[in-house]
């Protein structure tokens, strides 16, 4: 199951549209937060080492960039649905 959900072709789109939400949202810290540990690895490690150990932490924060696209997803279709709702109950009225 894994290995159909944490696939590059996947979560490559997730990440980068969790990473313009916040971009446009105007949470720059958060994301400087959240971007800060892959920018300093790749930088730094990925020219010089190729090995998994020295760019695992690296996914973690990619993850977690993945998952602010899937909150706003959630939360948007959260907020369609009682809003629908509020609207039927008006028509009922």
């Amino acid at each position: 199951m894994e290995k159909n959900i944490f696939r590059t072709d996947r979560l490559l789109p997730l990440v980068i549209a969790g990473i313009g939400l916040l971009f446009f949202a105007r949470h720059g810290r958060a994301l400087l937060i959240l971007l800060a540990v892959p920018i300093y690895y790749v930088s730094s490690h990925a020219p010089f080492s190729t090995e998994y150990r020295y760019i695992l932490a690296v996914h973690c924060f990619l993850f977690v960039l993945g998952a602010v696209t899937l909150y706003c997803a959630g939360a948007s279709i959260g907020q369609a649905v009682s809003h629908l709702r509020k609207a039927s109950r008006r028509r009922d009225l």
